[in-house]
């Protein structure tokens, strides 16, 4: 019974300590804390902002609609510690056919278009 007694009492004092700090922080106009909120776990990349952008240059554009798009970047080795070049392949979307084989373009991430399209080809560098 003592125990249950002097846990509610240490509760009261500490509430009655908490309501005095906030009180004083709204005299003195200091701002609450926020609370820090996590994105959504199963957030689309979709729209203009959003999703990773890549540069890259068109090696294909024979399918309709649709270009293919190497990049090329360096990545350093576990081991050796030595740079090597890693080139990848992304099939990107081309409304209009409007780029050419050789042109250096932007592609975003976006949503999935088809089988193996999930990028767009946002502008011309």
């Amino acid at each position: 019974m003592l125990d249950f007694l002097k846990r509610k009492l240490n509760k009261e004092a500490v509430n009655s300590q908490v309501k005095a700090d906030n009180e004083t922080a709204k005299q003195a106009n200091l701002p609450k804390p926020k609370e820090q909120k996590e994105p959504p776990a199963g957030l689309a990349m979709r729209g203009n902002s959003k999703g990773r952008k890549l540069n890259g240059v068109v090696i294909s554009d024979k399918m309709q609609k649709t270009a293919v798009v190497v990049i090329t970047y360096s990545k350093l080795h576990q081991k050796y510690k030595k740079y090597f070049k890693v080139t990848r392949h992304f099939k990107a979307h081309n409304e209009n056919n409007e780029y050419k084989i050789g042109d250096k373009v932007i592609i975003q991430e976006t949503r999935p278009l088809s089988k193996e399209k999930r990028w767009v080809i946002v502008s011309k560098i």
